[in-house]
């Protein structure tokens, strides 16, 4: 081997030395705290190993009855968060190319606003609305679809501009499908995996946000947990551990439909004529 190529050896060597210490380094910051908390959590009142306190934290009542809560929030604001922003972005990448950076910059706005400002300016532009919308976790869903916009949003928007949108909907258009069957046959099926993401994502921040549902005096999972963290702080270890291995889980599950190994071009090309016929197919079997 050749002075050169021993040097690259050595240079690949070390990169790949520095690449392993690198993310052991970054799963011991996130690892240790989580062991940690799962010591203490199993740890019994005269300090040996015992599941009592997951015992009585799922035990509580209280506990089924906020996680039901939280879910059914995080559904709702999945639901709203998916249609409303694959809708903005669709029309924005087909009709209103111009106004692409004024509505970037409006879905940026929640993370350049405090909380506080948020819960108070919604409670007061939606006031006209019934109470069984104002007093009931519906508002909750709407101050989450816009808290959680900045990052659901442009996930949805990069999935849309990657693909060749005119030419499915042309195409689409052109065997004589609706609006509606462009959507279902042909856009919906190409967007799994950033819709996917997007919900995941979505559903997670419902269910570990805590200040905008305490301001606003619901008892979802996270306020309910910080409650119990007053006075039975094993018990709310042991539920923490749980919503952070949940956490992780969500986190692992949208990496691992975004983190995909890149295509070819020629291979990209392939599989975007095999997605137009195939949009074709589901058109004309709908028609």
């Amino acid at each position: 081997m050749s002075g050169r190529g021993v040097a690259r050896a050595g240079r690949l060597g070390r990169a790949h030395v520095f690449r392993w210490v690198s993310f052991a380094i970054v799963g011991a910051y996130f690892l240790a705290p989580l062991l940690a908390s799962a010591r203490y959590s199993f740890l019994g009142s005269h300090g040996r190993l015992s599941a009592s306190a997951y015992v009585r934290a799922f035990g509580t009542g209280e506990l089924w009855s906020s996680l039901g809560r939280s879910t059914e929030i995080g559904v709702g604001t999945v639901a709203v968060t998916l249609t409303m922003l694959f809708g903005t972005s669709l029309w924005v990448n087909l009709r209103a190319q111009r106004w692409r950076p004024l509505v970037d910059a409006i879905t940026l706005v929640p993370l350049v606003v405090p909380v506080v400002v948020v819960v108070l300016g919604i409670l007061g532009t939606l006031s006209f609305l019934p109470g069984c919308i104002l007093r009931t976790p519906v508002i909750l869903v709407l101050e989450y679809v816009v808290l959680a916009m900045p990052y659901t949003y442009r996930i949805i928007d990069n999935g849309v501009r990657a693909l060749d949108l005119r030419t499915l909907v042309d195409a689409a258009r052109s065997l004589g499908a609706s609006w509606r069957q462009v959507i279902t046959g042909a856009l919906l099926p190409n967007m799994r995996v950033s819709l996917m993401s997007a919900g995941f994502l979505c559903f997670a921040f419902v269910l570990g946000e805590y200040v905008m549902a305490s301001l606003l005096s619901f008892n979802t999972f996270p306020v309910w947990l910080q409650l119990m963290g007053q006075n039975h702080s094993t018990e709310a270890v042991a539920l923490s551990v749980i919503a952070l291995v949940g956490a992780s889980l969500v986190l692992v599950t949208v990496s691992f439909f975004i983190l995909r190994k890149p295509k070819g071009a020629g291979t990209e090309r392939m599989e975007h004529m095999e997605r137009v016929e195939l949009a074709g197919e589901r058109l004309d079997a709908v028609a």
